[in-house]
């Protein structure tokens, strides 16, 4: 009676905190989005620097240096590698001042017109309000792991107004594989979180709906080289941010705050050229994605270009911001370019609106490397399934090439620069790739039910094997282990080994991975696993020690060398 109390409160306690992380996610973004708007315009930093701007807009971006640094530290960067290292490291347990001090960083940050967005540090403020809600209800590590994964996710569904392609995110990016334990969760405060934000802002979406058709089936080769080009935008831009915190490393290491401050300058100088290169982008995306682009190619170029530095020099500052919008911004306005091109050459058909969106997919899968959160996010977007082929192909493009040039995305080798290794998918893979048939014992000595014990005593002393599988007829009836051989031997020699064999069998099948094999060794402290078919669980196949995938590894190693 007092385990089932208890299990109900844990799931009350649950309840409570999805509850508590999605409204607070979405009100988190709320006040963030609205306070950076109203705060910006009072200060200008959303329209051409001023002089008198340009000193406050230095000033607001060395406050947030100075809290990263000395005050809030961890809150540098987008946040999303803190996130995956705290889940992955520490079981999901974050400062407690995080969401307090990202929130402040950030919103320093994004008033300053550096090229920053606030998704990234959504995902962690919401993912620290995550594990300060857990921590005030008491729940366990395993809870706190899920509930943190769940605010990672309420924090994007609430900047974007995706609820599914956060989700999405959170698979990809955030947890590298799909676990079903934190779906339900993730699920749940996605949408709440989503839901809050949209009605407090009005039920006003980040980005307008959107209905473009694809009618020429012959474009398919136009999205490929869109696809094509966006993969090289996108590894350049990951190594062009790495040479500019190269340069902050070698020569503004001790006075790193006037590399903010020429950053600074840098953004104030090319907002005198057009503002629209000022913060996160959100007008222009928006602009850009109805069509209504510049028929001046050579001003959008010099726009992108533009764009592109102060992504990479706003990104290598350290500062607290994002660069998810930032590169839907860059991806928006490469795809209108290509789609202008194509117009400019006289191709018909082509709308520039449609070839901006794609841009932006395919630029944030070949820098994010999340192509499942495309997809997803741009059926959110549009509430449109028209452009899926021509997304498929542009984005799967993307991908696959930037894939091949380099494996990490931006998260991955800004981390690994710094010295901090992030876990990747094939971390994640490598345990499950190798399956129990890889390792198994295929010769295995195993007893007869029928015979005696003291028939087969000196058989079982003469072997180093710990355990045998008890075979009736050739099929597997328990398992039995040496010491209770002997013991058995002692007791009562003329006993028949069917007798004293224990019948509960745990087994295992010969296509499970390596890590299922492992767990149930542990779980019910076992040193051997029976390997029986699926089709007939008294077919006894082989037997797996933990020394077998220790060995198999081993072996394994040896080879890839």
């Amino acid at each position: 009676m007092k385990w089932n109390s208890v299990i109900k409160t844990s799931q009350y306690k649950v309840a409570i905190a999805i509850l508590l992380i999605g409204f607070g996610s979405g009100l988190f973004s709320f006040l963030l989005h609205e306070s950076v708007v109203k705060v910006s315009g009072i200060i200008g930093t959303d329209k051409v620097f001023s002089l008198s701007t340009t000193i406050v807009s230095i000033l607001f971006a060395l406050t947030s240096l100075y809290l990263t640094k000395f005050l809030f530290k961890d809150t540098n960067g987008s946040g999303i590698p803190q996130v995956k290292l705290s889940l992955v490291a520490y079981k999901g347990r974050m400062p407690k001042r995080m969401p307090l001090g990202k929130f402040v960083t950030s919103f320093l940050t994004l008033c300053s017109g550096l090229s920053f967005g606030k998704e990234g540090p959504m995902v962690t403020i919401s993912a620290a309000w995550a594990h300060l809600v857990s921590f005030f209800l008491n729940l366990n590590r395993q809870l706190t792991k899920v509930l943190v994964t769940s605010g990672a996710t309420a924090g994007l569904a609430a900047a974007f107004n995706t609820p599914i392609a956060a989700v999405v995110f959170t698979i990809e990016e955030v947890l590298g594989q799909l676990n079903t334990k934190y779906l339900g969760p993730i699920v749940l405060t996605s949408v709440l979180a989503s839901v809050t934000s949209y009605k407090l802002l009005g039920n006003h979406a980040t980005f307008i709906p959107l209905h473009y058709k694809f009618h020429i089936e012959w474009h398919l080769i136009l999205y490929l080289g869109l696809g094509l080009i966006m993969s090289a935008i996108g590894y350049s831009l990951v190594k062009m941010i790495i040479f500019f915190k190269r340069i902050k490393q070698n020569y503004f290491l001790k006075i790193d705050f006037v590399f903010v401050i020429l950053a600074v300058l840098l953004t104030a100088l090319f907002s005198l050229y057009n503002p629209q290169v000022l913060g996160d982008g959100v007008e222009t995306i928006n602009s850009l994605l109805q069509g209504h682009a510049s028929h001046f190619v050579m001003g959008m170029v010099i726009l992108f270009l533009i764009k592109f530095v102060l992504i990479c020099t706003s990104y290598s500052t350290g500062l607290s911001g994002g660069i998810f919008m930032p590169v839907l911004f860059l991806g928006a306005l490469g795809g209108g370019i290509y789609g202008l091109c194509l117009q400019k050459l006289g191709i018909n058909g082509i709308e520039v609106g449609a070839f901006a969106l794609l841009g932006m997919t395919s630029l944030l899968v070949a820098v994010i490397r999340t192509p499942f959160t495309a997809f997803v996010m741009l059926f959110e977007m549009t509430r449109d399934y028209e452009l899926i082929l021509p997304l498929m192909i542009s984005s799967i493009a993307a991908y696959w090439i930037s894939t091949r040039i380099s494996s990490e995305s931006v998260y991955e080798s800004v981390a690994e620069y710094e010295g901090v290794h992030l876990p990747t998918q094939a971390d994640n893979e490598c345990l499950n790739d190798m399956v129990v048939e890889d390792c198994m014992a295929k010769e295995v000595l195993t007893l007869d039910a029928d015979s005696y014990v003291k028939d087969i005593v000196d058989s079982v002393r003469q072997t180093d094997f710990s355990g045998f599988p008890v075979l009736r007829n050739k099929k597997l009836i328990g398992v039995i282990n040496r010491a209770e051989v002997l013991e058995a031997f002692e007791d009562e020699p003329e006993k028949k080994l069917h007798d004293a064999t224990k019948y509960s069998v745990i087994s295992i099948y010969p296509d499970q991975s390596l890590l299922v094999a492992l767990d149930k060794m542990k779980r019910f402290e076992i040193g051997r696993l029976p390997v029986v078919s699926r089709f007939n669980d008294k077919q006894l196949l082989g037997l797996i020690t933990p020394e077998d995938i220790v060995n198999h590894l081993g072996l394994s190693r040896q080879s890839g060398d």
